[in-house]
């Protein structure tokens, strides 16, 4: 499956992060990383979440799904 991520080349790089260093801190590899970014690999639930739990956005938004950006901006969304 060849599905594409381009926001979490974004996020890492207005982080101003190597691949490497974003693969260490979720506990994945650089070329795990890049084949993410490149849509070679399909992420994982759990590294998903771990990517959305580093950043502290929402899956949703990682996966594009949605353009608002900070959890509770969507967390308001959903109460009105």
């Amino acid at each position: 499956m060849d599905v594409k991520y381009p926001r979490l080349k974004i996020m890492r790089e207005a982080r101003r992060m190597t691949q490497g260093e974003l693969g260490q801190c979720i506990g994945i590899t650089k070329q795990t990383v890049s084949n993410y970014e490149t849509g070679a690999r399909t992420l994982s639930l759990k590294t998903l979440m771990a990517l959305a739990t580093y950043y502290d956005v929402s899956v949703d938004y990682l996966l594009g799904r949605t353009d608002i950006v900070i959890i509770k901006e969507v967390e308001t969304q959903y109460r009105r």
